[in-house]
């Protein structure tokens, strides 16, 4: 007698749930993938302020530490502080107090003259930094104002310039005289010290930058025969709307022409040797 084995019956998957499931697999793999990429996006954004944050503190306490220590500078040595809003060149030169109290060390307690540059590169957007070190002798060959001049562009003596690896969108430098600030400051013209010296660093890109150019507004009023402007003229328009976001962001854009955004870094460096002028009646920067 022969027995038959009961058959199993197996189903495949149909087309349709084969679908379902490449479907859902791919849409896990969607959230799965896109979630790595906002996590090394995120990565990288906390790698670069953090990079950009410290290149910054690096530089404003190198910058502070050669103000402290700087001087008006000669007519053979160039200026001691001479710069403008990108650029800032120092003349500066410590004293190790320990060893100048030291009986026989007087002479190594003073350390070399050292000449410090800072400049911003715009293009590449990147802080450059270059020292090198002063001949004290006098160039008497040359007149003063050509002595002057030569060491001021001088070429570093042969040092190269060094990059900050962090890049950093803008840096802006002031000056205060003692009675308003100043985008540039000579101390060998001006005889002293200023009394301040700003620096402020932005880490990324002003906020809608084209905006800042006057010549993008096209809706100023025509001058009249007189070359003022002319009074605009008041109009209704019952077909017309009011565009709110329009109007909000007009209103953004006039603010945003005005003012620049805050400085991720901002520092004031008040130099202490910086002479009051008794006649200004002026205290310095506060």
């Amino acid at each position: 007698m022969n027995r038959r084995r009961p058959r199993i019956a197996r189903h495949g998957f149909t087309v349709m749930e084969t679908l379902i499931a490449v479907g859902l697999l791919l849409a896990l793999g969607g959230v799965i993938f896109g979630f790595l990429l906002d996590m090394l996006r995120t990565r990288d954004a906390v790698l670069e302020h953090t990079a950009q944050r410290r290149a910054a503190s690096v530089f404003v306490e190198q910058l502070e530490s050669d103000l402290f220590t700087a001087m008006v500078g000669s007519d053979a040595l160039g200026s001691g502080i001479a710069g403008n809003e990108s650029r800032l060149e120092l003349l500066t030169s410590s004293v190790a107090a320990g060893r100048a109290a030291s009986p026989g060390t007087q002479r190594e307690a003073f350390s070399e003259l050292i000449r410090a540059e800072y400049r911003f590169n715009e293009t590449r957007h990147q802080l450059e930094v270059r020292r090198s070190v002063v001949d004290r002798r006098p160039r008497s060959v040359l007149p003063n104002d050509a002595s002057r001049n030569a060491r001021n562009s001088g070429d570093g003596n042969g040092q190269r310039w060094e990059t900050l690896e962090a890049r950093l969108y803008r840096i802006e430098f002031r000056y205060h005289d003692g009675r308003e600030w100043r985008t540039s400051f000579d101390a060998l013209d001006a005889g002293r010290f200023p009394h301040a010296v700003e620096v402020a660093i932005w880490f990324q890109p002003w906020p809608d930058r084209d905006w800042n150019d006057p010549d993008d507004f096209e809706d100023w009023d025509d001058p009249d025969a007189e070359g003022n402007d002319a009074p605009e003229r008041l109009t209704f328009d019952p077909t017309g709307t009011f565009d709110e976001f329009e109007f909000a962001m007009r209103e953004d854009r006039d603010q945003t022409a005005r003012d620049p955004p805050r400085p991720d870094v901002h520092r004031v460096i008040v130099l202490p040797d910086a002479i009051v002028d008794s006649d200004s009646g002026e205290e310095g920067p506060r």
